[in-house]
Parts: C-alpha cells; sequence; structure tokens
C-alpha cells in the first residue's frame, strides 16, 4: 500500500470517528490504578489501628504509668501502704507513698476489700506493702480516715513492683 492509496482509505472514514479517536481514554487503567490507591489507603488505615491499639493496651497493662496516679481531681487516686489490721471486709493500713499529691504518709486508712475491678484481691497478713487504687477521694468517718470505693488491691514486692496474681 502507497501514500495515495492510504489517502484515499482515510478520506472515506467518518469524521465522528477520527474526533472520537483523538480523545479516546483507557478507563481501565485509571479504574485499576483508584483501586490500587484505595487498597494502599485501607491497609494504611488498618495498620495505624493495630499499632493505636497496641499502645493503649500496653498501657494499661503497664500499671506502675497509670494514668489517675496523677488526676486528683477527677477524685482518684493510688497508694502504696501497710498492711496494720484486717478486718471483716476491710482493712486498715498505713500510707507509706501517694500518687495524687495529697499528705496522707503516715496516716492510717480504712481500705474495703470489695474492690471495682476483676483484678482477685490478694491474701494478706499484717505487714504486707501493698498498692491501693481507689475512685471517691478519701473521707472521714466515725473518727477514721476510709477510702471511697476501691478499685484493686495488689500485693508489691521488696522493690515496690506489683506482684500479679491474676483475675478473679
Amino acid at each position: 500500500m502507497n501514500v495515495e492509496s492510504l489517502i484515499m482509505a482515510i478520506d472515506g472514514i467518518d469524521e465522528s470517528m477520527i474526533s472520537d479517536a483523538i480523545t479516546y481514554e483507557k478507563t481501565r487503567k485509571r479504574r485499576k490504578r483508584c483501586y490500587a490507591i484505595l487498597q494502599y489507603v485501607a491497609a494504611a488505615a488498618v495498620l495505624a489501628g493495630i499499632v493505636f491499639g497496641t499502645t493503649n493496651i500496653l498501657k494499661v497493662l503497664n500499671r506502675d504509668n497509670i494514668e489517675y496516679y496523677e488526676t486528683p481531681a477527677a477524685g482518684q487516686g493510688a497508694i502504696n501502704a501497710t498492711v496494720v489490721e484486717i478486718r471483716e471486709g476491710k482493712i486498715a493500713v498505713e500510707c507509706l507513698e501517694t500518687f495524687t499529691g495529697e499528705d496522707l504518709n503516715d496516716k492510717r486508712l480504712l481500705v474495703s476489700l470489695d474492690t471495682l475491678s476483676d483484678e482477685k484481691v490478694p491474701d494478706m497478713k499484717v505487714g504486707d506493702r501493698i498498692r491501693v487504687l481507689y475512685i471517691g477521694g478519701i473521707k472521714e468517718a466515725d473518727g477514721e480516715l476510709q477510702i471511697g470505693k476501691t478499685i484493686s488491691i495488689f500485693l508489691l514486692n521488696s522493690k515496690g513492683e506489683v506482684i500479679d496474681i491474676g483475675k478473679k
């Protein structure tokens, strides 16, 4: 086929077909790119959720860094104490250290053994060091200081670290 016959063949083509051919775009590739981008965005969102969730779980499991130690305005707190007396459903403790800035050192407090959490209440004896997490502040009742509501009670080792005894 020479140039003349090619020009004659093109001359017989409808103008609208030529203009459609010039403006034609493949939509499949564009759609495939959109789906690929969406897949990457979805994967990144899932990964971010996993990282965020894992860090929050680790914060909760690391009891030595619980944020409510430093929020006395919310009526929550924690103390390290020594058990001085065991009563029916309560223990009397002598406060060694507070985490909320309250001046309770060397003061005697009553702590309920009815806890709000699903942590086991440890078997305690006089002289054991414990950590008490509480809510509702500390009030005076019947001439004694009492912790509002006990969240959890933990035994402490010689270094002052929590000894995990499990769930109820």
